[in-house]
């Protein structure tokens, strides 16, 4: 935790443990007790995120905040993302192949005797299959060896069959068969029966980059700037600036994205529940101190470690403690320095208000908030008129109950099934059809499913107390 509080690497961490007296007091070490060697976090870290509970570190800090109740009252969250980029190098089409067919040479049983029989090129050797580069038929070819290989090794390795595989040969036969179909495409004139093949001239949306990591994806900052990795989500408590939830997904895709990951986060707000008993700590199961270690979680020596374990946790529980007791005093403070609009009746539970910028404010996150009872301050994304200057979607009337749409001139048409609207041939003598549309079929829109809360939404942000939040 302290390596993490200080932004510090891991040589560094074991130095500053070493020598700063500071560091020895907050582990419990007395001053003549040196460091560990710095592969030793390496070590925790691993069996940290093998165990039943890898994110116990974040719950530990958990149960101290919910412990010295210092965000009790506080309903304020600021929501946001970063991408993370990826350790390892982007591969090609051709790397990945590659890669894939080797995997199943070390993870799947009798592979090897199979690509040795089924295939045409030499998985054996290392590097990239040794062909002129430089001569595009050459590479044309190696595409279809590559891909006709892959389909050979699966369908002797996955038919009808095939043996129940343990989970890592079965990810080992999956992620040759993603990375066999996701970047080709039969070759022009051909629909792949005759195995010619070429690489196809776009991009998967859910593209796995790299057999090394299969969970990095492209993604992207802004039109100019493509990212390859991981994207990190993260809630804070603005004034006291505490974490209250963070997620690590892939960089791209629905499920990622930071509308959705936003609801859920605020959805499972740990630190804004029902009252509890005093004692009891929402972070931390019952019978588990925040300290304790999970046995199972790739333990070289159960019973070597075993007193180091107990001495540890004894040790945690005490920093436990203090900590507790030391942010005790600064919920004390904070909450006679808090903005007492904030805070509410102790009493009341109240819903949060959620600070966060456009992406965070689709129709469908805004409906989500709504129905937990919570308050939004998310910037709406602006309205571009069809002409410069002219009319946006605002300046007509939706009437949801009614199912129909009126335009700025008072025509009325209705919604379609799909929520699409057309006005054709009213356009064409309209006065004011120079500031609507350039169309010569007239003006025509899709209506959202959550139309009106994204209305109150552009409303709320023309608002001073908007522009103030």
């Amino acid at each position: 935790m302290l390596k993490e509080l200080f932004d510090l690497s891991d040589p560094q961490t074991a130095d500053a443990l070493r020598y700063d007296i500071r560091w020895k007091v907050a582990c419990g070490r007395s001053l003549t007790q040196t460091s560990f060697d710095p592969s030793t976090l390496v070590y925790w870290r691993k069996r940290i995120a093998a165990s039943d509970r890898p994110h116990r570190v974040f719950d530990a800090v958990a149960w101290v905040i919910a412990d010295t109740g210092i965000l009790r009252g506080r309903r304020k969250r600021c929501v946001d993302s970063t991408v993370f980029d990826d350790a390892v190098a982007t591969q090609d089409t051709v790397t990945q192949l590659v890669a894939a067919m080797r995997k199943v040479v070390r993870l799947v049983p009798r592979a090897p005797e199979t690509i040795a029989r089924v295939a045409r090129l030499d998985y054996s050797r290392p590097g990239k299959p040794d062909i002129d580069w430089d001569d595009a038929g050459a590479k044309q070819d190696l595409v279809c060896d590559l891909v006709n290989d892959a389909l050979a090794v699966l369908a002797e390795l996955t038919g009808p069959k095939a043996p129940q595989r343990e989970d890592t040969a079965a990810d080992a036969l999956g992620l040759l068969a993603l990375v066999a179909g996701q970047d080709v495409e039969p070759a022009k004139g051909s629909d792949g029966a005759d195995g010619r093949w070429r690489i196809a001239r776009r991009v998967a949306p859910d593209r796995v980059i790299s057999t090394v990591d299969p969970q990095a994806r492209h993604t992207r900052k802004s039109k100019s700037v493509r990212r390859d990795g991981f994207r990190g989500h993260v809630a804070a408590e603005p004034t006291t600036e505490l974490i209250t939830d963070c997620e690590l997904t892939k960089a791209s895709g629905e499920q990622g994205s930071d509308a959705v990951v936003g609801a859920k986060m605020i959805a499972r707000d740990r630190y804004h529940q029902p009252a509890v008993d005093d004692g009891a700590c929402p972070a931390a199961p019952a019978d588990e101190e925040p300290g304790d270690i999970n046995a199972g979680a790739g333990q070289p020596d159960p019973a070597g470690q075993a007193d180091t374990d107990e001495n540890s946790s004894f040790s945690v529980a005490a920093v436990m403690d203090a900590l507790v007791a030391a942010t005790a005093t600064v919920a004390a403070v904070a909450s006679v320095a808090a903005d007492g609009g904030e805070q509410g009746d102790a009493g009341q539970r109240q819903g949060l208000e959620v600070y966060g910028d456009s992406a965070y404010g689709t129709g469908e996150a805004r409906a989500a908030y709504q129905a937990g009872g919570h308050d939004t301050v998310i910037k709406p994304k602006p309205l571009r008129p069809a002409v410069p200057g002219g009319f946006t979607l605002d300046d007509f009337t939706v009437d949801e109950p009614a199912a129909t749409v009126t335009c700025p001139t008072g025509h009325t048409r209705p919604m379609s099934p799909k929520r699409t609207v057309t006005f054709g041939a009213l356009c064409a003598h309209c006065p004011l059809g120079q500031r609507c549309t350039t169309a010569a079929d007239g003006r025509s829109m899709s209506i959202h499913p959550h139309e009106q809360l994204l209305r109150a939404a552009r409303a709320q942000a023309r608002t001073p107390e908007f522009k103030h939040d």
